[in-house]
Order: structure tokens, then C-alpha cells, then sequence
């Protein structure tokens, strides 16, 4: 599963309201849920802040979305 995703299903938080509260176009988080694109540094900042999860535990140092182990 994908840690981004997992955070945001953990506070019910949907792709349009993540946007929203990052003051970015949905499909840009689509995007970078689905690693067809990387998120740069401010994004990633102010995601895992909005999420209250550090920035490390959802993207690697290239700005992917980390994977992680479901179970």
C-alpha cells in the first residue's frame, strides 16, 4: 500500500480535500499517489504537515511515495 494513501484513509481525508487543503489541483496528488509523479520539496513539507506525519515516513529523498508493508 502506498504510505501516502494509508495516512489519508487513516484521517478520512480524500484526494480533493487533500488538494484543497494544499492549495494544489487534485490530480496532482493522483498523480503522485499513483508515482507518475514526484512530489517536490514545499508539497512534501506541507503534506506531511496537513497529515501530521513525518515527511520521511511518506516520501523517499527523491520525493516518491513510499511504499508500505500492509498486515
Amino acid at each position: 500500500m502506498i504510505a501516502l494513501r494509508k495516512a489519508m484513509e487513516e484521517r478520512q481525508i480524500s484526494v480533493t480535500k487533500l488538494g484543497f487543503m494544499l492549495e494544489v489541483n487534485p490530480s496532482l496528488i493522483s498523480q503522485v499517489i499513483s508515482g507518475k509523479r514526484y512530489a517536490y520539496p514545499k508539497l512534501r513539507k506541507k503534506t506531511a504537515g496537513c497529515l501530521g506525519v513525518p515527511e520521511g515516513e511518506l516520501f523517499n529523498e527523491d520525493g516518491f511515495v513510499r511504499q508500505v508493508m500492509e498486515g
